[in-house]
């Protein structure tokens, strides 16, 4: 008997249009620019329940970033901002601080639904699994990545930070 390929259907990943309102999340599109010109948006990454993320182009320091921009109804002030702040403000030497994303930039935008906080941050990827030489398809890449993982949970802990969910 052949083996089934659990394919979800498009609609799967599309999200929801309604929450495109006043005090929900703020309509972007490739090529608009944000914050005076510093950030050009070059691809939408995803969407969760709060906040979508965009692919950037940061043009005075000429490289990518990821840019998460928050629902209106989101505080300026929220948890999300505070903690990054924290990661990246901490003096604390600790090997898997690498490991842990660390805030650029963070700046408001006024919209059509609202104020929405935008977070800047590297792209995701460059901090994992960084090792010159080793092929790609090596059984070696689980056990490093294990290891960069643990470093920066054992980061996060000593700064106080732990994921509780939502309260």
């Amino acid at each position: 008997m052949a083996s089934r390929i659990y394919a979800p259907s498009p609609s799967t990943f599309a999200e929801d249009p309604d929450r495109y309102r006043e005090n929900g999340l703020h309509p972007l599109t490739i090529g608009d620019i944000l914050k005076f010109g510093r950030y050009r948006i070059v691809h939408k990454l995803g969407s969760g329940s709060f906040a979508t993320v965009w692919l950037g182009r940061d043009t005075s320091e000429n490289k990518y970033v990821s840019l998460k921009i928050l629902s209106a109804d989101t505080p300026l002030d929220c948890k999300e901002l505070r903690i990054l702040q924290e990661i990246t403000e901490s003096e604390l030497n600790h090997k898997g601080r690498e490991f842990v994303v660390q805030l650029l930039d963070h700046f408001t935008i006024e919209g059509p639904n609202g104020r929405h906080l935008c977070v800047v941050t590297p792209v995701a990827g460059d901090r994992l699994a960084r090792k010159p030489g080793l092929p790609y398809n090596s059984l070696e890449w689980p056990r490093i990545i294990g290891l960069q993982i643990a470093e920066a949970l054992g980061y996060l802990h000593v700064l106080g930070i732990a994921h509780g969910g939502q309260s």
